[in-house]
């Protein structure tokens, strides 16, 4: 299983927020590019970093930033939050990012997600934010009323690189992931499946490995020394 520090930024901060509101915030005295150093030095090899400014506005406000995380350090990384056009993707493919995840804008318009991946073949990941099952779009603000598992049934055709599931209810809690959740993901595509939210143990990690999950996001766990990040590479 693969482990995705996140790193999360708002006006060129890291912060965390619980259960996606921007109202419930913390905001870490670390630079994004000097948390992914740190995490470059503790050996991890890929990075989810989420433009939290863009994913509730729709512009790459801190596309600097993230350009100059996979600049300056070898990670792989998933670069997510607001990206919403061809023109998004085609800046993030061209700097170097490893996988470019998309939520709002493939959600609301399928023909548009067919299309990328086509054209960035096995760079397009897709981002489903979900609460009680249900598919939330801009930043969690918005419930689509569609069911993830009816959406999963359209895209298991498509060839995108995986799917990231965070938990919105848990995200930030630190009180468990929705395992319930995760397995049965797995049991209804062959996809890579990253798992997001609730993660605050290593044992947390260590049981999102054995139901097999492909990749889990750890971020407010790792800042708040709930987990040391050498404890849970696999």
């Amino acid at each position: 299983m693969i482990i995705y520090p996140a790193i999360d930024i708002i006006n060129k901060k890291c912060v965390r927020l619980k259960k996606g509101d921007y109202d419930k915030k913390t905001t870490y005295d670390l630079s994004p590019l000097k948390a992914a150093a740190y995490f470059e030095k503790k050996n991890v090899t890929h990075l989810h970093v989420v433009d939290l400014d863009a994913a509730k506005n729709g512009v790459l406000s801190n596309y600097d930033v993230i350009r100059e995380i996979i600049e300056k350090t070898s990670l792989k990384v998933e670069a997510c939050g607001g990206i919403r056009s061809r023109e998004d993707i085609r800046r993030y493919v061209e700097i170097g990012a490893d996988r470019v995840s998309i939520g709002t804008v493939a959600i609301e318009n399928f023909d548009f997600l067919q299309e990328m991946t086509n054209l960035f073949p096995g760079k397009i990941s897709l981002s489903l934010d979900i609460k009680d099952d249900f598919i939330y779009i801009k930043g969690w603000r918005e419930n689509t009323n569609i069911k993830i598992w009816d959406f999963l049934k359209k895209v298991n055709n498509l060839d995108i690189s995986g799917i990231v599931t965070t938990d919105i209810e848990r995200d930030g809690t630190l009180t468990k992931p929705n395992f319930c959740l995760y397995k049965r993901l797995m049991e209804n595509t062959d996809k890579f499946i990253t798992a997001s939210g609730g993660i605050g143990s290593k044992e947390d990690v260590f049981k999102l490995n054995e139901i097999g999950v492909d990749g889990c996001i750890v971020g407010k766990a790792i800042y708040e020394n709930k987990i040391k990040i050498e404890e849970i590479l696999c």
